[in-house]
């Protein structure tokens, strides 16, 4: 049995259920886009509170399972990631994906989790909180950088390292945040044929490829 990880250890993988936050859709979320560029069309973070760790319209058969047997998140080193997403109790869906972040700091920095798990990019965070979409004002200087995000709302490697480097010069060395941690952002990727580890509920199947 592993010791329970501290949030702030760098040496464990965050695994989690997200919803998924579009663009526009629904209304209440459009606030997170504002200064963004237009390409970004959905945000993925590292963030629980700017990327919701399930949706709200969650029916009850779903919430009796995930009592029954099983959870829907789990912190875990690297050698326990198989075994770990195996129990989650997550079934896939067009409004829920799998996500997995990892600190590029300390043990993790060059850590690649193995398929089907892809990069999609690149958050900055420091203690959970985003410093691209719950942070800023990203102007001057990180201007480029923010027009330089993909369409999930990240960084590349090279860019977030940028960011880092900038972020202390424009919003000042007083400011906590502006001392973010590279934190890679990983979906677990159904178009690779492989089958899910997790249990599908009677009768669902698993979405179409995105």
């Amino acid at each position: 049995m592993s010791k329970k990880p501290d949030p702030r250890d760098t040496d464990y993988l965050r695994v989690r259920v997200r919803s998924r936050l579009l663009r526009g859709v629904p209304v209440e979320t459009r606030d997170w886009f504002v200064g963004l560029p237009p390409h970004v069309e959905e945000i993925r973070s590292a963030d629980g509170f700017v990327s919701p760790h399930l949706p709200e319209r969650v029916d009850a058969s779903y919430v009796s399972r995930r009592r029954q047997r099983g959870h829907l998140d789990t912190d875990c080193p690297p050698d326990e990631l198989a075994q770990e997403v195996a129990d989650l109790d997550y079934v896939p869906s067009p409004d829920c994906y799998l996500q997995l972040t990892l600190s590029r700091v300390g043990a993790l920095a060059t850590f690649e989790p193995p398929p089907p798990w892809r990069l999609l990019g690149y958050d900055l965070t420091q203690y959970g909180i985003s410093s691209i979409h719950n942070c800023g004002p990203w102007e001057s200087e990180l201007v480029p950088l923010l027009q330089r995000l993909n369409g999930y709302g990240l960084f590349s490697r090279e860019d977030a390292a940028a960011a880092c480097a900038l972020l202390p010069k424009v919003w000042g060395e007083q400011e906590h945040h502006a001392f973010p941690d590279p934190s890679a952002v990983y979906e677990w990727d159904h178009r690779v044929g492989v089958r899910a580890p997790w249990r599908p509920a009677r009768g669902q199947a698993l979405p179409p490829p995105r």
